[in-house]
């Protein structure tokens, strides 16, 4: 691999770091991410060490990026998710992205051609940190990647649960709890009431085309991109590297 062959992007996001390293020929040669509960720069620290430093010629971050990771370019968040989904597929309608703290909805012409976009609001219910609160009440070990895996296994009906509010979330889980539904279906209803949230508050309008790119850390979670799919009635495309669109996509830039 020649000197000064690669670029590093890079996306701190309020819950995880996201490295993407990529060639000037454009194909993706390192992923890496990690959890930095606040402390971004030991976080960092460990995900360089799997980078060689001397093979990195540029480093672009996403807007939310600190100052302190050095960069020869900052891009728009938004820019470079739609970046991204543009390198990976050729026919979509619009990127729905679900992070650890927010939500949006890009919406694209037949052309691909930007059209605008929808954002929640400040509260975080209905993105991945709400689901990381209800897995530690829940005291799931794996978080909410193990929450996503008990939700897949239900089979039966499910609680209703406040998903958009914490605090009645709380309150409807112990309910749940003492109504006898099981872990699986408490999960389940936890996903179901997530997916219904973003569907109330991004999916008010028809959009031109069926094919939705799903992207960030809540893409992960098959029970939230299956109950949207039930209730929307699109189809929710998720590849192997949606949680790095937004490194993936600075690079690119």
């Amino acid at each position: 691999m020649a000197l000064s062959s690669n670029i590093l992007g890079i996306d701190v996001g309020s819950v995880s770091i996201h490295m993407a390293v990529l060639t000037y020929g454009r194909n993706i040669v390192h992923t890496d991410t990690c959890y930095h509960h606040g402390e971004v720069k030991q976080c960092l620290s460990k995900l360089l060490e799997n980078i060689d430093i001397k093979n990195i010629h540029y480093v672009a971050v996403t807007d939310a990026t600190p100052f302190i990771i050095q960069r020869n370019k900052s891009y728009d968040e938004q820019l470079t998710i739609n970046r991204a989904a543009k390198h990976y597929h050729e026919i979509f309608g619009a990127i729905l992205h679900i992070g650890g703290e927010k939500f949006s909805l890009s919406r694209f012409d037949e052309d691909r051609n930007y059209i605008g976009t929808r954002h929640n609001t400040s509260c975080a219910a209905g993105t991945g940190s709400f689901l990381d609160q209800q897995a530690r009440r829940l005291n799931l070990l794996g978080g909410s990647q193990e929450l996503s895996q008990k939700a897949l296994l239900n089979s039966k009906k499910i609680p209703d649960i406040a998903t958009r509010c914490a605090v009645f979330a709380k309150t409807d889980l112990i309910h749940a709890q003492q109504e006898g539904y099981s872990i699986e279906q408490i999960c389940d209803g936890l996903c179901y009431g997530l997916a219904k949230n973003i569907s109330n508050t991004l999916f008010k309008y028809k959009h031109a085309s069926k094919k939705i790119v799903f992207c960030g850390g809540v893409s992960q979670n098959i029970s939230v991109k299956n109950h949207l799919e039930k209730i929307t009635g699109y189809d929710f495309v998720i590849d192997s590297k949606s949680i790095f669109y937004g490194a993936t996509g600075a690079a690119l830039c």
